[in-house]
């Protein structure tokens, strides 16, 4: 008796016959996906057979658009997980020295007479927000001399902000506006002075503080880490993961919560501390803790090496087990629990989900060493033995990872309780 055909992937028949593509959405991108649960699109009336050019036509489009939504949804759940909180405040003096510095460059070109290419730039934009603000107002818009004050403000502070790799607030920016707009006067006396020959003195040079240091932001040291180690494996084929870049990220989103510091060089022995004692009250299990120690303790010892941080104050600051703490990591089944599973295993009818279990307590491979097999990864010896070949290739155009890499890499024999139970005719 021939098989009857099976349906194409994500394919579910409906009470009324119909088809229906759908796909689970995974609890981490729902949010980004209005709270849905499943995204689902009906297939043409009338097709069931997996060789109809129609359903196989509606199904493309389906899972091409289902396949941008999940990945849009991932990328801003990666983009929110990575973002680094904006700097919420700076001392007066920084504030300050931040505000005069636009006007101390405008200066030191009125100068020197010379105006650079991103000066004239600047100028040339202060110029059209200006003429457009007076033609607005012409127009009875009383708002619009506001509205240009601030654009023309940003045109010259928000270089100087992006050069000492500041993410100021929206308060903040506010803050440094008024301050730049205060220092107007000052800087149009010392333009008076210099226009009279007068080049000795200048009230922004004496009496406004000077533009704070520039900082090394945690990307920078994020990025160190990444060159260190290779590059990133999905796209240099070696290296870290972009699921561990994402984890260090996330991480230091924490660190900057708990502290309030925004630089690693704001981080001293106290605030090391602080995050250590935030982590041991936290609920997380004590492997968690341990590896999010670990984590920023890497990227401040690589800006050490690097020579981007002075010092390293997670050096001496460990998390240890709690004594008497019971173990709650990984243990074997036991007898009896496999006899259960493998009743049950033998109860449920073999597909492609329900073998997963079976092969993973078989192989002894991680979910995904199972999951990401591919037709070509499924071969047999010269001695007749069914195995897998775990390969790492993640340029590949079908892309497979092992947690270890290379070093990962291994042929696993397929069990003969996995072959009865159609995984070879699963993957062909």
């Amino acid at each position: 008796m021939p098989r009857k055909p099976k349906l194409l992937p994500y394919l579910q028949v409906m009470t009324s016959g119909r088809l229906r593509y759908t796909r689970r959405v995974p609890p981490e991108l729902r949010e980004y996906l209005g709270g849905r649960g499943y995204l689902t699109v009906l297939m043409p009336p009338g097709s069931t057979d997996p060789s109809d050019k129609r359903l196989i036509k509606a199904w493309s489009k389906a899972n091409a658009e289902i396949e941008a939504e999940l990945a849009k949804a991932s990328d801003q759940r990666e983009a929110k997980e990575s973002a680094i909180e904006p700097v919420e405040a700076l001392s007066p003096k920084a504030v300050a020295g931040i505000a005069a510095e636009p006007w101390r460059q405008l200066q030191r070109a009125v100068s020197d007479g010379r105006v650079s290419a991103a000066m004239d730039d600047q100028v040339r934009e202060t110029v059209l927000i200006t003429l457009k603000a007076l033609a607005d107002a012409q127009g009875g818009d009383t708002a619009a001399k506001a509205e240009a004050q601030k654009q023309i403000t940003n045109i010259w502070i928000k270089p100087v902000v992006n050069e000492l790799n500041m993410q100021p607030s929206d308060d903040l920016m506010e803050q440094i506006r008024e301050r730049h707009q205060a220092y107007r006067q000052m800087a149009e006396a010392d333009a008076e002075r210099l226009r009279e020959g007068d080049f000795s003195t200048s009230d922004l040079h004496d009496k406004a503080p000077p533009l704070p240091t520039r900082q090394i932001t945690f990307e920078a040291l994020v990025d160190e880490w990444i060159r260190d180690a290779g590059g990133i494996r999905e796209v240099d084929g070696v290296g870290m993961g972009q699921s561990q870049v994402s984890q260090y990220r996330a991480h230091i989103k924490e660190l900057i919560e708990v502290t309030g510091l925004h630089f690693p060089a704001e981080v001293d022995v106290d605030s090391a501390r602080a995050f250590m004692t935030h982590l041991q009250q936290s609920d997380l299990a004590i492997a968690t803790k341990k590896t999010r120690m670990t984590t920023v303790n890497n990227l401040f010892a690589i800006g050490v090496r690097v020579g981007l941080l002075d010092a390293n104050p997670f050096t001496h600051l460990k998390i240890k087990t709690p004594k008497g703490t019971r173990n709650t990591g990984y243990r074997p089944f036991n007898e009896e629990e496999l006899t259960e599973i493998f009743s049950e295993l033998k109860r449920i009818p073999p597909n492609e989900r329900n073998i997963l279990p079976l092969m993973l307590l078989t192989t002894g491979g991680r979910q995904g060493d199972i999951t990401f097999t591919r037709h070509q990864d499924v071969q047999k010896s010269e001695g007749g033995v069914w195995f897998i070949d775990m390969v790492d290739c993640p340029k590949d155009k079908y892309p497979r990872t092992l947690k270890g890499g290379v070093s990962d890499e291994r042929r696993t024999p397929i069990h003969p309780v996995a072959i009865d139970r159609g995984f070879l005719e699963m993957v062909r």
